[in-house]
């Protein structure tokens, strides 16, 4: 009992560690994927989906790194987001069945189990769209289509009809359909899709094309579950400034030529007509319409634009049918900072924003700063170099530097004149001696009293009553 016991723990999920949709379905030929999510401390473990529902089943798929491949099945774990993608593509019905989800860890391995269910299945209707711009098929050229069914088991075979008095006969075997001017023969075609599997078959919505021949130009207009095309188009998206003006110009098939055209705003699923072509309403305020039937384009122009401008509209033409429209998005920037705009003429003159003025002109202080700071460092430089090379021309110049650190004492004694003439004849031709006494003082600023650091010298002048010529300097002269 114990022994069962371990074996089921054994087998059993962690958990809260892991975890997934427990039942999935899928169909046959199609692809599933499968989103295993994960606690933020196993985003470096490696990850793995397998066939089973215990720690012993089989592997099919594990991440190497953060993406892995085998066969039909690939993996993909996104550490940030604690999840790893498992895809199966092209599923047999085989394929039904428990797998799970695995980390494997030094200790316990997080698992969680998912039963897959892949099953047979109507495919749904085809939908048909235009491979073309919806606009190629308005003067001759060529406009193609294409036909899918987004679900049902694989494969599915396409293949498209043309409705004639006959009969449906097909005129291609493919998904895609691609109609020439040139091709028609009638004025009024139609053509559908269908597609198939085993299971059955589906049809498509019908493809309606109008053929317009005038003045040996050929031209035409489809039609797909109300969408028209060929009929009208122009810019999807116009851009403007405010307080300039703009021109949208809307073409159309010549069909239209003697047709109402308009320009409406689009608010709150309701279109507000502005301006058309008939009669009066030609100008509202600051928009105006004008049609050119020779070239088959009306164009409606709009001055002096405000930012509550901006928004979606619609070209039409009004028909006793369905109205052909064209969806456009006029979107404005205020760039008035950055250029001129006339608002008479439209016209649009770019000149500098205010934050490029103030970035030149602190850009030019910058580089005068730079200038005068490069200036002073050079003469400091310089002053630095000529003095190093005072300090070092010769001795005598470092001993007067030295000398600078002394303190020197003198006491000069000397007899005033009456004095000096009483003392010169007993003195050697009148000669006054002076003592002069210098005190030598140390580095730490202190005097030294010693009597060894003191240093007498004795000077002698020489009185004489008449001024003595000047006589040079000898240096034998004690």
């Amino acid at each position: 009992m114990l022994w069962t016991l371990i074996l089921l723990i054994g087998f059993l999920p962690v958990s809260g560690a892991l975890w997934a949709e427990e039942y999935i379905g899928g169909y046959v030929g199609r692809a599933i994927t499968i989103d295993c999510h994960y606690e933020a401390k196993y985003h470096s473990d490696t990850k793995y989906w397998c066939r089973g529902w215990t720690r012993q089943c089989s592997v099919l798929v594990e991440t190497k790194g953060q993406h892995g491949r085998s066969g039909r099945m690939s993996i993909t774990d996104n550490p940030e987001r604690g999840i790893f993608t498992v895809t199966m593509e092209d599923l047999h019905s085989g394929d039904t069945g428990w797998y799970s989800c695995g980390i494997i860890t030094p200790g316990f391995d997080p698992l969680f189990n998912v039963h897959l269910q892949v099953s047979d299945e109507l495919m749904s209707a085809p939908v048909v769209r235009y491979l073309s711009p919806a606009n190629v098929s308005r003067l001759g050229g060529s406009v193609s289509f294409s036909c899918e069914s987004f679900q049902g088991s694989l494969p599915i075979q396409y293949r498209w009809y043309e409705q004639t008095s006959s009969g449906y006969p097909t005129i291609s075997d493919t998904n895609e359909l691609t109609l020439h001017c040139q091709s028609f023969n009638h004025t009024h075609h139609q053509y559908y899709c269908s597609a198939s599997n085993r299971f059955g078959a589906r049809s498509s919505a019908m493809v309606n094309v109008t053929v317009i021949n005038n003045q040996k130009i050929c031209s035409y207009v489809t039609e797909i579950n109300g969408t028209i095309s060929g009929a009208l188009w122009a810019e999807d998206k116009v851009r403007g400034v405010v307080g300039s003006t703009i021109t949208i110009d809307c073409h159309y098939a010549p069909m239209y030529r003697s047709h109402t055209k308009y320009l409406c705003h689009m608010r709150d699923r309701q279109c507000t007509l502005l301006v058309n072509t008939n009669g009066t309403n030609k100008q509202n305020g600051r928009m105006t319409i004008r049609d050119n039937t020779s070239q088959g384009i009306f164009t409606v122009t709009m001055k002096k634009l405000v930012s509550n401008d901006a928004g979606h509209y619609r070209c039409g033409i009004t028909t006793s049918g369905k109205h052909p429209v064209f969806d456009v998005h006029l979107q404005l920037s205020d760039e008035s900072k950055h250029f001129h705009v006339n608002t008479e003429t439209g016209s649009i003159t770019a000149q500098k924003p205010t934050y490029i003025i103030v970035l030149t002109v602190a850009g030019i202080l910058l580089i005068l700063f730079v200038v005068i700071l490069l200036c002073y460092l050079t003469r400091k430089s310089r002053e630095s170099k000529h003095n190093t090379s005072h300090r070092g021309g010769n001795n005598e110049t470092q001993e007067m530097a030295m000398l600078e650190e002394n303190i020197v004492y003198a006491d000069v004694h000397h007899a005033r004149s009456n004095e000096a003439a009483a003392q010169s004849a007993n003195n050697e031709n009148g000669t006054v001696y002076a003592n002069m006494k210098f005190k030598r003082k140390s580095r730490a600023g202190r005097s030294v009293m010693y009597e060894d650091n003191t240093t007498y010298a004795d000077i002698k002048f020489q009185s004489q009553t008449t001024r003595p010529k000047q006589k040079a300097f000898s240096p034998g002269t004690p």
